[in-house]
C-alpha cells in the first residue's frame, strides 16, 4: 500500500493550525488578566500595548478563524484515505458466492478474482457443485477400471471394490397391459 500524500500534507497543516489555536487562545485574556496582560496591560484591557489598544478583539477573531480552520480539516481528514488501497471487484470464492474483495484478499480466500470494478451483481459465479466437477481429479483418485473414485462412489448400481458383481435371474413381467389386451 502506498502512502497518501495529501493525507500528510492536511495533517501537518492541521496540526500546525491546531499548536496556532492554543498559542491564540493562552495569549487571551481571562477575566482578570493571563499572557495578553503582557502584550497590552494588567487586565484592564485599555492603554498602549505592543499591538495596540484592540488586541483582544483582534485575538478573538483569530481564535474563531483558527476554530473553524481546524473544524474544517478535522472533517476533511476522516474523508481522506490514508493510503491508496486496492481496488474492490467481484470475487467467486470456492463455495460459490461472490462478495466485493481486492484481488489480494480474494486470493487468500482461493476465489476468482473477476477484476477491477466489477460487481457480483453482474457476474455468475460458478456453484461449489459446479466448481467440483470443474476441477481435475487429484493424482491417484480413481477406481479400478478408470473411472473416477467419485464417479462409483457416487453410483448405488456399482460393485464395491474386490467385489463381483451377482445378477439375480431374469424375471418376465407377467401383468395384464392396462387395454386388457394379452401381453405380447
Amino acid at each position: 500500500m502506498e502512502f497518501n500524500n495529501w493525507f500528510g500534507i492536511l495533517m501537518g497543516v492541521f496540526i500546525i493550525v491546531a499548536v496556532t489555536m492554543v498559542l491564540i487562545i493562552l495569549m487571551q485574556r481571562p477575566h482578570g488578566g493571563g499572557l495578553a496582560a503582557a502584550f497590552g496591560g494588567a487586565g484592564a484591557g485599555g492603554g498602549d500595548s505592543v499591538f495596540g489598544g484592540r488586541v483582544g478583539d483582534a485575538l478573538t477573531w483569530a481564535t474563531v478563524i483558527a476554530f473553524l480552520l481546524f473544524l474544517g480539516l478535522g472533517l476533511t481528514l476522516n474523508l481522506v484515505p490514508v493510503s491508496k488501497s486496492d481496488p474492490l471487484g467481484a470475487c467467486c470464492l470456492p463455495d460459490g458466492t461472490c462478495e466485493m474483495l481486492t484481488d489480494r484478499i480474494c486470493q487468500q480466500r482461493q476465489g476468482t478474482w473477476q477484476g477491477a470494478d466489477t460487481d457480483c451483481a453482474t457476474v455468475t459465479c460458478p456453484s461449489a457443485f459446479e466448481a467440483l466437477e470443474a476441477a481435475p481429479p487429484a493424482p491417484g483418485d480413481t477406481a479400478v477400471g478408470g473411472a473416477d473414485a467419485a464417479d462409483s462412489a457416487t453410483d448405488p448400481d456399482a460393485p464395491a471394490e474386490g467385489a463381483t458383481e451377482e445378477t439375480e435371474p431374469d424375471q418376465t413381467d407377467t401383468t395384464e397391459p392396462p387395454d386388457g389386451g394379452s401381453p405380447e
